[in-house]
């Protein structure tokens, strides 16, 4: 970091949880006009925020402009065997990996919301056709042991589900039907890098629909990366993913998929428009959770979505986006795919 004009340059290293784990100041103190520099190595996988600031920081006095300069200078290679899971277990049961959903995000408080609101917040639902028991597991960056593990769907029955070209589902029962919420009450408790994982109990299969709710897109410039990957059992699934803006929202989806190279899958704006007509079309798809008071998601002509076979067990991309940058607000992802 090279001050200019008179300041006197400071870097900082934060970690997901906002905690300072490493600053330039340790080793060279900044002068007015000078430089200092900071290497450093992430002692794990995760979300890091580099600080650019002054000498003191909150007491520092200077002031001036600056230029950053941010270099890689190694990687770790990807493991051989940096492969997914066919099993795992979640307490005594033993599951059968499906597909998981991870994501990491800037969470910003709503300067609207009440002191009561959650800062952070996901609803993870997942429901089984055939024989198909879901469970869904959840991991994140800030912890080294599993945040959750359930099969629990005590508050789906009396759920629809309604999805293109597949028969409806009522859940009248909790055997096929599981939902796990995660949240933080606060910017000190935030949730990191979390993983979704849904599997199906005692390696029960059939098609299976997830629905992850708690996105939004704040700045309409900058688009949301969600990255899917499906169990080895699973991997020559067809997936069917749908982008849904909440009823009270004004974003107008568009969603592209690309492989971790960064080649583009795919790209759809309105689902069963004549730009990508091989998409069911999102307005035959509805789901209404059964939960407190009830939550209906109901698909619309200009939600978007992708059909895709990966053929593989790596990792997805999903760039998700309003259509020109132009509109804002909270969605919903539904994933269908099959586990054989």
């Amino acid at each position: 970091m090279q001050g200019s004009d008179g300041l006197a340059p400071l870097i900082g290293i934060l970690d997901s949880n906002r905690d300072i784990i490493a600053r330039s100041d340790d080793t060279l103190r900044g002068e007015p006009n000078g430089t200092v520099d900071l290497q450093f190595r992430a002692p794990y996988a995760g979300e890091f925020r580099i600080v650019a600031t002054r000498d003191g920081n909150a007491t520092g006095t200077t002031t001036g402009t600056y230029t950053l300069y941010v270099k890689l200078e190694s990687k770790i290679p990807t493991r051989e065997n940096d492969l997914p899971e066919v099993q795992f277990r979640c307490g005594e049961m033993l599951i059968t990996n499906a597909l998981s959903v991870y994501f990491s995000e800037d969470v910003v408080a709503d300067a609207n919301a009440a002191p009561t609101d959650p800062v952070e917040l996901y609803a993870l639902s997942a429901v089984g056709y055939d024989q198909f028991a879901p469970v869904i597991r959840a991991n994140a960056s800030i912890s080294e042991n599993v945040l959750d593990c359930t099969r629990d769907g005590r508050t789906l029955p009396g759920s629809r589900f309604v999805l293109p070209e597949m028969d409806a589902l009522q859940i009248s029962n909790e055997e096929h039907a599981t939902r796990l919420i995660l949240q933080s009450l606060n910017m000190d408790t935030l949730l990191g890098n979390v993983t979704f994982t849904v599997g199906a109990l005692d390696g029960t299969t059939g098609k299976f629909v997830v629905v992850l709710q708690g996105l939004k897109i704040d700045d309409r410039d900058a688009p949301d990366l969600v990255y899917f990957r499906l169990g080895p059992r699973a991997k020559e699934s067809i997936v069917t993913v749908y982008m849904i803006s909440d009823k009270d929202s004004r974003l107008d989806p568009l969603m592209t998929a690309s492989g971790l190279d960064g080649v583009n899958l795919a790209t759809c704006d309105d689902a069963g428009s004549r730009l990508c007509p091989d998409v069911p079309s999102a307005q035959d798809l509805t789901v209404y959770i059964a939960e407190a008071s009830g939550t209906t998601i109901m698909g619309g002509r200009f939600d978007a979505g992708l059909v895709l076979q990966p053929n593989t067990t790596d990792a997805i991309a999903l760039s998700l986006q309003s259509k020109n940058g132009d509109t804002s607000g909270e969605y919903t992802l539904v994933f269908v795919a099959e586990l054989r």
